[in-house]
Parts: structure tokens; sequence; C-alpha cells
């Protein structure tokens, strides 16, 4: 989806992620447990806005700016946080995963343009990719696996990846 957040508020989204006072933790993996970065990953930055009905942020506004064109709120989240990778020197597609192994559908919102793709592996084999574009959104079934790639022509890639219930129709982020 592009075009569903005003640029006002694409640009205010950019300013806050990239200004002094937003806080970023350190994360050894895209999606790993571990502290130790994996072989076939890269570390990453984060920023937790809310999970399982726990606020944790004072930024939460956010990620309910990207929803709000779907009609949802925040008892419609149930995970919402920034990622940021550096870039790479080559091209590398992180190691594809799911978010959680509860049913979910997937929000991406691209906080910059960036050559970084998001894949996403189809049942059927295939893969899709999708290049980020500051302001567009992606949605898809949490249950498919995707990976990100780290950008080598940008120097970062921003996002924020915002996880929606189940119970939410398909049809409301656009998915029938």
């Amino acid at each position: 989806h592009d075009g569903l957040i005003d640029e006002k508020t694409v640009e205010q989204v950019f300013m806050v992620l990239f200004g002094w006072h937003f806080p970023w933790t350190y994360y050894a993996n895209t999606n790993y447990s571990t502290h130790q970065t994996q072989e076939d990953d890269v570390p990453q930055f984060t920023h937790g806005f809310m999970r399982d009905g726990t606020n944790n942020s004072k930024l939460t506004s956010i990620p309910l700016e990207i929803v709000k064109p779907f009609g949802l709120g925040f008892t419609d989240m149930y995970r919402a946080k920034a990622n940021l990778v550096g870039w790479e020197k080559a091209p590398r597609t992180h190691p594809p995963h799911t978010d959680d192994d509860m049913p979910h559908f997937v929000i991406l919102y691209y906080v910059n343009d960036s050559d970084g793709d998001t894949v996403i592996y189809l049942p059927d084999g295939d893969s899709v990719s999708i290049t980020p574009k500051k302001g567009r959104i992606l949605a898809f079934d949490g249950s498919l696996k995707h990976a990100s790639s780290s950008p080598v022509e940008t120097r970062y890639r921003a996002v924020i990846n915002i996880n929606i219930k189940a119970h939410i129709p398909r049809s409301v982020i656009g998915l029938e």
C-alpha cells in the first residue's frame, strides 16, 4: 500500500526515529534469541513499542498512526517494534522466519527508501521481493516465512513491524 499515510506523518515518523532522542537497542540477530550474531545473520537495532497489551514506549502513537488507515487500534496489535539494519558490502538476505507461532498478520511500514528488500516465501516455493519505499505499507499473512535484507546502496534500512491479531478479517488489511 502506497499513499495510505499522509506525507506530513511519513516525515514526522522519519524525523522521530532518526532524532537524537529515539532509543534504539542493540540486538545480535534479526530473528534469533541468542546474544551472539549467527553466521547467516546480521545484528540490528530495535525499539519495542508494545507487546501483548503492554505499552513499552512513550512513542506507541507511531504504530497507532500506521494501523489507523485500516481502522485498527492498540487492542488489535499484539506486538509493534522498529528495526534498523545497517548496510553491507555485498547483498545479504537474512534467515527466513515467522514472527510468532500463533496466527497473525504482519504490517510492515518502511521508514526510508532502501535497497534492502523484504522477501516473502510463498507456500508454492516461489518468493516475492518488496523494495522498501518511504511510507509504504506491506501487509501479509504472518504464517508466511519472510526475511529482511541488508542494504548495499543505502546506509540503512528501517521498518516498523506490527503484528496484528488474527481475529481481524483479512479484507481489513487488503488481503482479499
